[in-house]
């Protein structure tokens, strides 16, 4: 499973960042969120580099994994797999024509692990973030996909604990706010953003948007309506 826009041969504007997190799932299945920055006030002195950036995303998706974001105190590895592992963050620097020009990679430690203790989900069941950027169109958003959930994290009719969708959200809009790895003068230097196919463009993300129905249910064939939780990045 992965995030928006994978891929290469994809025109882009300069300065893009690729970063793919990669996790795996029981012995053999592979789970990658594929994530999108973009290089911002370049101009300013002391630039992160390539592995600045792999080590900071490990850096930040631990604490994403780890921290209680409010109320309720669950942290949102609770809800994932004993068998979740992330591995990796490979980082690529792309072209023009959306081709990787330079590559760095950082390590994830121990505690990038899942420690639900509850029956495990099917790997390909997912929680979808989407990544909002406040303006209109399907080429200015993004979407995310969340795996390797215990049965832990499904509430009664089948749908997402209203337990689990608060810390998700709140830790991965945190997520986006601390990857701006601003300097001494507060001066943002990089910022997660959707890369659009359609318009060569790429947007802030302003905003993680959580349902509270699995990836399997989007179809609505069950009839159930869906609720969200919301939590904006400020910039």
């Amino acid at each position: 499973m992965s995030g928006y826009l994978e891929g290469d041969n994809v025109p882009v504007p300069a300065n893009v960042i690729r970063a793919n997190i990669r996790a795996i799932v029981g012995t053999a299945e592979e789970m990658v969120h594929t994530l999108h920055f973009v290089r911002v006030n370049t101009t300013t002195t002391n630039q992160p580099s390539l592995q600045d950036i792999a080590a900071k995303i490990v850096e930040e998706w631990t604490e994403y994994l780890t921290t209680i974001n409010g109320t309720p105190t669950f942290e949102p590895r609770v809800w994932l797999r004993p068998d979740v592992a992330y591995q990796t963050v490979d980082v690529y620097a792309l072209n023009a024509a959306g081709l990787a020009t330079e590559q760095a990679q950082a390590l994830f430690g121990s505690t990038a692990v899942g420690t639900g203790s509850s029956v495990a989900n099917a790997p390909e069941i997912a929680v979808v973030a989407s990544l909002k950027t406040g303006l209109p169109g399907r080429s200015k958003r993004g979407r995310l996909y969340l795996g390797g959930f215990t049965v832990g994290a499904v509430a009664a009719g089948g749908v997402v604990s209203a337990n689990a969708t608060p810390g998700m959200s709140r830790g991965l809009a945190k997520f986006g706010q601390d990857m701006k790895m601003q300097d001494t003068a507060l001066v943002d230097r990089l910022n997660w953003v959707v890369l659009s196919r359609t318009t060569t463009s790429v947007q802030k993300i302003t905003e993680v948007r959580i349902g509270n129905l699995f990836d399997v249910q989007r179809r609505r064939q069950n009839g159930l309506s869906e609720t969200f939780f919301n939590s904006p990045i400020t910039y």
